[in-house]
């Protein structure tokens, strides 16, 4: 944004990055059933391909918007199955 010369806009990219991660949570709850190794190697990978693709949207706060969108998706199911095979490793039941 600052690059851009709309340094006011960095917030409500952000904003649209943690929507992101809201729908991917929501939709990956509904969707998705019991994390596993391999559910997390997808997870990691969309991770780490969308935000590799912020590098394509220097030039737009759309495109960067809409990028960090998809990105965002895949932050709160990475999480979820992190913590969920962790506590699956740790044994630890409430």
């Amino acid at each position: 944004a600052k690059a851009l010369h709309h340094t006011t806009a960095a917030g409500p990219v952000l904003a649209v990055w943690g929507v992101g991660s809201l729908l991917g949570g929501v939709v990956a709850a509904r969707l998705l059933g019991a994390a596993t190794r391999t559910s997390l190697v997808v997870l990691l990978l969309a991770l780490a391909v969308g935000h590799l693709a912020l590098v394509a949207t220097t030039g737009s706060l759309v495109a960067m918007g809409a990028v960090l969108l998809f990105a965002g998706a895949a932050i709160a199911p990475t999480y979820t199955s992190i913590y969920t095979l962790v506590d699956g490793v740790a044994g630890y039941r409430a």
